[in-house]
């Protein structure tokens, strides 16, 4: 199933994005971004709409896409956020319009990509890159995308392939163990849910399965390294973002699909280490 749905991915991305484009009514969403390599994407949203692409993401932890973002000509309109910028620091909750050399795209949202300030049914096509897997509750994320999504509109994730990444020696996560982590969430105080994020990850690296950062460590040298960097943030919470609390492969992916009631119409893997998949709302 898997190498048949591969070769339909470039054509599903092409239907996916032209519902979008039809309708002055559809919008599309990046959570995280805007992300390097759909420079073309954006591209072809703007050419065709004038723009519609909006995207999410948390100045605690994005510091990275931002750099990416304002070394590639992008700006908020307003200047904020934007280094030296006189809007001053970006603020949780605020919503700035952006352009990229030039091209007013959309609006820049600063919240929680699990928490997201939109009305239900809101956009088209919603997507997310190297994002899901940092998500300690990624099933919550996905509700929450799912929600803001209209009836027969798209998701397209990119994850990091396992194969290729710092990820290869782990074992992928599984359904059981993503719905824990749903359950746990619900029902856990925030120490209570810190300590067993830490016990998590920490086993998690320590295992044979796991990250080979380890290497030339004891293994007491290894654990304290690791809870030292862990702890970091603790504060304010940006520490759980930092890293890969989930495995994900093409199963998973058409697993967790099907359990929201998706129909899988494209998967596919891109050098060097990408793993897309698209999927279309039922409705």
């Amino acid at each position: 199933m898997t190498e048949m749905i591969e070769v339909q991915f470039g054509e599903a991305l092409q239907e996916a994005l032209s519902g979008v484009l039809s309708s002055p009514s559809h919008r599309a969403l990046e959570i995280g971004g805007p992300t390097t390599y759909f420079d073309e994407l954006y591209k072809w949203i703007d050419q065709a709409k004038g723009g519609n692409i909006d995207n999410v993401v948390r100045p605690l932890v994005d510091e990275y896409e931002i750099e990416n973002f304002q070394r590639r000509g992008g700006v908020m309109v307003e200047g904020a956020c934007a280094e030296g910028g006189e809007g001053g620091e970006c603020e949780e909750g605020g919503m700035y319009p952006y352009e990229i050399n030039g091209a007013l795209l959309g609006k820049q949202y600063f919240a929680h990509g699990a928490d997201l300030p939109f009305e239900d049914e809101s956009y088209g096509f919603i997507m997310a890159s190297h994002n899901l897997e940092h998500y300690p509750n990624p099933l919550k994320a996905l509700l929450e995308w799912d929600r803001v999504l209209k009836p027969g509109g798209y998701m397209f994730l990119n994850l990091p392939d396992p194969r290729y990444t710092f990820d290869r020696r782990r074992e992928v996560s599984d359904m059981s163990q993503l719905l824990k982590c749903y359950n746990a969430e619900a029902g856990l105080s925030k120490e209570d849910a810190f300590q067993y994020l830490v016990e998590r990850k920490i086993q998690g690296i320590l295992s044979i399965t796991a990250f080979e950062q380890t290497k030339g460590e004891t293994e007491k040298e290894a654990e304290e390294r690791w809870r030292a960097m862990v702890g970091n943030g603790r504060e304010d919470d940006s520490w759980v973002d930092k890293f890969h609390w989930h495995v994900f492969d093409p199963g998973l992916m058409e697993e967790i699909f099907k359990c929201l009631g998706y129909e899988v119409v494209g998967m596919a893997g891109v050098a060097p280490f990408h793993m897309m998949s698209i999927a279309k709302k039922n409705g």
